[in-house]
């Protein structure tokens, strides 16, 4: 169960350290509780983050699309100059 929530953690993108810290909470009493609570607290904070890198590489996408559609007619134009 403790490598499912570590690979869990990884994969959303949680610092080891942090992964250690919430599964130390086990051992405090009322650890489930806690725990709970503060994965979730984590988990609304990685979300926004996500959703804020998902916008900034959204944009990053439309940008770089644009770049190469002004590079292409470009060469288009080189290309029947110089035919």
């Amino acid at each position: 169960a403790r490598l499912k929530l570590i690979l869990r953690g990884k994969r959303f993108g949680f610092s080891l350290e942090e992964i250690r810290q919430n599964l130390d909470m086990y051992d405090i009493d009322n650890g489930p509780v806690n725990q709970m609570a503060e994965v979730i607290a984590a988990a609304r904070k990685r979300l926004v983050e996500l959703q804020h890198q998902r916008r900034d590489i959204d944009q990053t996408i439309s940008e770089l699309s644009e770049q190469i559609a002004i590079s292409e007619a470009n060469l288009e134009k080189l290309a029947q100059s110089a035919a």
